[in-house]
């Protein structure tokens, strides 16, 4: 339930001709920031892959500066095949949603991954002592699916969706106080911490 969440905020489905064998290539990808290898460690252990992880370094001009990633990238196409039928697809910004499938007591470690990937924890400008969380996509439809659901489950006041798509191109969805984001944050980890990425 967890790296079915990664893999649809912070992973790639591919279909496509290979050029090495010319037959279709399926596979399924999912790149993080280097100090993240840890999570690709423990997605390799649960299906129990012999899948290397690549590790790349690349140079950003705008920024003048030099970033770390991991990438683990499985050639399946039962594997791809299963998460696309479950609505994780290679067009997933647009027609993303959650599986209808996960057993309501599996749910918390989905929306957990999907925090890790698409979400932020951040202190408000304006009151230092007041916690803030953010998850942004660019389905309007998955955003909400994702809202209503978290509002059931946490009991959270309703709120409302923000469209940025005009400037950033995607849709926010923010929950503001200690309050809610204590609510949010008891369900996802329900006194269980991992798996997770350990730096949110």
């Amino acid at each position: 339930a967890y790296f079915s969440g990664l893999i649809a905020s912070d992973g790639h489905l591919r279909h496509g001709d290979s050029i090495k064998n010319k037959k279709k290539d399926y596979s399924v990808t999912i790149k993080l920031k280097l100090t993240d290898i840890n999570i690709l460690e423990q997605f390799k252990t649960a299906l129990k892959s012999e899948h290397k992880i690549g590790i790349h370094h690349s140079f950003d001009e705008r920024t003048n500066k030099v970033y770390d990633s991991c990438t683990l990238q499985i050639h399946e196409k039962k594997l791809h095949d299963d998460l696309t039928k479950h609505g994780i697809g290679h067009t997933k910004s647009k027609d993303l949603k959650i599986p209808e499938n996960i057993p309501n007591e599996l749910l918390h470690y989905h929306f957990r991954a999907l925090l890790d990937g698409d979400g932020s924890w951040f202190f408000s400008n304006t009151n230092k002592d007041s916690l803030n969380m953010s998850i942004v996509s660019s389905s309007f439809d998955f955003i909400n699916q994702f809202k209503s659901i978290l509002e059931k489950e946490c009991n959270l006041h309703d709120n409302k969706i923000i469209n940025e798509i005009n400037t950033s191109g995607v849709y926010r969805l923010v929950y503001g106080g200690n309050l809610q984001c204590h609510k949010i944050a008891d369900w996802i980890y329900q006194g269980d911490k991992y798996p997770c990425l350990e730096r949110k």
